[in-house]
């Protein structure tokens, strides 16, 4: 009898230690993330254009600028959310 009341209390113990671990995971997952970005990085833009619009989806950046046309300032850039790196541009020269 003895022996069954030790093996109960181990099992009690070892059952609370179990959930206590599984408590601990879920709480430790739901923490905020520091999820590391890219930093500075910069465009090169023609003197007067400025940003004149600007779209974010999960897979790129769109930023639209405006300006003279004459200092090509009518682009378009592509930029990838997670590196920063520039994907690609269009330009609209003026004619």
């Amino acid at each position: 009898m003895k022996v069954l009341m030790t093996l109960i209390v181990v099992m009690g113990i070892a059952i609370l230690v179990a959930l206590a671990l599984v408590a601990y995971g879920i709480v430790s997952g739901l923490g905020d993330k520091d999820q590391p970005g890219f930093g500075d990085i910069s465009y090169p833009m023609p003197a007067g254009c400025s940003l004149a619009a600007s779209h974010v989806t999960e897979d790129q950046i769109v930023l639209r600028f405006d300006g003279p046309a004459e200092r090509d300032c009518q682009r378009l850039l592509f930029i990838d959310p997670t590196s920063g790196k520039l994907r690609g541009s269009l330009l609209f020269p003026a004619n």
